[in-house]
């Protein structure tokens, strides 16, 4: 536990960090009830990063199933359809890296015989 010193409408008042982002400030009447300490709103980059990991291991495994010539087939009649479908195709595209993770993860299925 930390001691420091927080304004208090004027006056300083002791406050004590506590475990788990706590914070304990002395009210009027000496009573310190601990409170969370407010956190500003920020970006949750953590969840973005999960949720395109997500789908770029999606996206490979379907190539994958599918085979990596086809899925460039399904994807090239998708881009010839509607904006929608265009807009899909694009999203879908496989980069290098991840035709070659396709073209590997396809070497496995087959080796297991899946």
């Amino acid at each position: 536990m930390s001691h420091f010193s927080k304004n208090f409408r004027g006056t300083a008042v002791p406050a004590y960090m506590l475990q788990n982002d706590l914070v304990a400030v002395m009210s009027r009447d000496g009573y310190i009830p601990p409170r969370r300490k407010s956190k500003s709103a920020k970006f949750p980059f953590r969840e973005l990063f999960a949720l395109l990991s997500v789908f770029c291991l999606l996206r490979v495994l379907v190539a994958a199933s599918m085979g990596v010539a086809a899925y460039g087939a399904k994807l090239d009649a998708l881009a010839r359809g509607t904006s929608m479908e265009w807009a899909a195709s694009v999203l879908m595209h496989l980069d290098p890296v991840s035709e070659a993770a396709a073209r590997g993860m396809r070497l496995v299925f087959a080796a297991i015989g899946a």
